[in-house]
């Protein structure tokens, strides 16, 4: 009888356990359609997952990518040396692929090259095939995150060569990619007191092109 009551009332406590255990883990998988913008330069080819509230697009996600031929790594880099805005509508695929530590990490995947935005008016230019060379950020979007700074990642390749990726962090917020100059090396995360635009100065470094600047899918 003792047993039996022991049994019963341990239930409710083991179903909780388990429901605790499962939020803890996170979603199981993110599959969809997972638009990309490209920026970089030569030799250095970033993507960054255009991130929305709703699941399965709640992530901010930057991939360095490298095209798989010859041909698609002249093309890209050619697009890269000037200023048009280039975007990659992949393949479906679940997007914790990609997360660092993934049991079935994605290290390659096939996507469409734009000019412009694939889905406000791009033209299609080439079907590629991609490599992961690295994930360099991958972080779940944020809704309640105190407004009294605005965090940027930040992403070198060496002095004089980095970008900023401002996090999305509270609700209604932005998504923007930054080209920056600066000699000396930053941290892998600024905080600053203000928001970045074009030819906006810091002590550290100066704005000179907004790659990529969005409010409207972050209401």
């Amino acid at each position: 009888m003792k047993n039996w009551l022991k049994t019963v009332l341990a239930s409710p406590l083991i179903g909780l356990v388990a429901m605790a255990q499962a939020a803890d883990v996170g979603p199981a998988h993110a599959h969809g359609v997972h638009g990309m913008l490209l920026f970089g330069e030569p030799g250095q080819v970033f993507a960054s997952h255009l991130p929305l509230y709703r699941p399965p697009h709640d992530w901010q996600v930057v991939l360095e990518l490298e095209p798989v031929t010859e041909a698609a790594r002249k093309q890209t880099e050619q697009l890269l040396s000037t200023d048009t805005l280039l975007s990659l509508e992949p393949e479906r695929f679940d997007l914790l692929r990609l997360r660092p530590g993934a049991t079935d990490p994605l290290t390659q995947f096939r996507a469409a090259l734009y000019l412009g935005h694939f889905e406000s008016g791009g033209s299609k230019l080439a079907d590629i095939d991609w490599r992961v060379k690295r994930t360099w950020l991958f972080e779940p979007v944020r809704v309640n995150v105190a407004a009294d700074a605005q965090h940027y990642a930040v992403l070198s390749a060496g002095p004089g060569r980095q970008w900023l990726l401002h996090r999305v962090e509270r609700r209604p917020d932005f998504d923007q990619i930054l080209r920056i100059e600066s000699q000396a090396p930053l941290p892998a995360e600024l905080s600053l007191p203000q928001l970045l635009g074009q030819d906006s100065v810091d002590s550290r470094f100066r704005v000179s092109r907004i790659i990529w600047q969005d409010t409207d899918d972050l209401q």
